[in-house]
């Protein structure tokens, strides 16, 4: 972490950090938990 953001741009961005930057798609979690749920048909554990 040895960037950062203008003052102006870090309360936009909610950090002055760019590492700490992540974009946010609507529903992008539900995809997720859809996609786990059917790709794990074996009912458990990690892998």
């Amino acid at each position: 972490m040895n960037q950062v953001f203008a003052p102006e741009m870090g309360l936009k961005m909610g950090t002055i950090f760019p590492e700490l930057v992540s974009p946010y798609c609507p529903g992008q979690s539900m995809e997720m938990i859809e996609y786990l749920k059917n790709t794990n048909q074996t009912g458990g554990g990690c892998l």
